[in-house]
């Protein structure tokens, strides 16, 4: 999970334009996200634990941070995995992923997979999380590694100061003997795009079959493909002109209340950068004098 800093300019209806812009102001905006504000990283990083081998490091942009790390062979006996953990993006469409299976103490498989296309964003932002029992999963898994010597350069990690997301990878596969394959770069990919994509597919398959998909409307919690409307999501606090405001924001609907009473209750669209209201989807507040 992660927070982001944005500012977005708020915009409910002219009456509440005022009020509510000083509201979302920097402090409120940047300083107290409360309740559901966190965002899901799509991109999830993996734990490398580091144990001591060659090293070579430096701070400078461009500079290398590279090292071996002792007791990964690249000859894996087990055939039982117990964890798989991998991050990295298919080329021909920019899809950027991360997808994991850890065995369970109910020997059932907990599974996550997320992922965006950079190119295409539209319904193609997804996260899922959801188990299965499905005793051929773990063997076609292996059957992906071994077929494509993922355990080639075991242990091997590399990082390039200053380069931008999408150039490498990083695996992390543990064995039910205590082996393991660890390996990462963010310069090139540790393992082919064939083995990449055999991957997504195996993950994507299982997806399939828990009726889920690697979309964002099949995805097992809200994903937004609007960044800005994705932000926005929770409830904020503050106080304003001595009175204590809460405005809470739940997929395009936003409800705003002074001294816990409802003073707003509206649905939003984003509109090059701010936010509008949407008539058809507001709902009047109490009842209009006579009627």
């Amino acid at each position: 999970m992660a927070y982001h800093q944005r500012l977005v300019t708020l915009v409910i209806c002219p009456k509440l334009m005022k009020k509510l812009l000083n509201l979302l102001s920097s402090t409120l905006l940047l300083a107290l996200p409360i309740g559901t504000m966190a965002t899901i990283d799509l991109e999830e990083p993996i734990e490398i634990e580091n144990e001591p081998g060659y090293l070579i490091t430096s701070e400078l942009p461009g500079g290398l941070n590279e090292s071996k790390l002792p007791g990964y062979s690249e000859t894996i006996k087990s055939t039982e995995i117990i964890s798989f953990d991998y991050s990295g993006h298919l080329d021909h469409d920019q899809t950027s992923f991360y997808v994991s299976a850890h065995l369970t103490d109910t020997n059932s498989v907990h599974i996550i997979s997320s992922g965006v296309n950079h190119r295409e964003r539209d319904n193609s932002a997804f996260y899922l999380e959801y188990n299965i029992r499905d005793d051929t999963f773990f063997p076609t898994l292996l059957n992906i590694i071994n077929k494509n010597k993922m355990s080639s350069d075991n242990g091997h990690t590399i990082h390039v100061n200053g380069l931008p997301e999408g150039y490498g990878d990083e695996l992390h596969v543990k064995f039910a003997s205590g082996e393991a394959i660890l390996k990462s770069s963010n310069q090139t990919k540790t393992i082919s795009q064939e083995a990449i994509q055999e991957i997504y597919n195996l993950f994507r398959t299982t997806a399939i079959k828990s009726s889920y998909d690697f979309t964002t409307d099949k995805s097992t919690r809200p994903i937004y493909d609007d960044a800005d409307e994705q932000f926005l999501q929770g409830t904020w606090t503050g106080r304003h002109f001595g009175k204590d405001c809460t405005v809470i924001f739940t997929g395009s609907h936003v409800l705003i209340y002074y001294n816990h009473q409802l003073t707003d209750d509206t649905g939003y669209v984003i509109i090059n950068g701010s936010i509008q209201p949407d008539k058809l989807r507001s709902k009047p507040i109490g009842k209009k004098k006579g009627g």
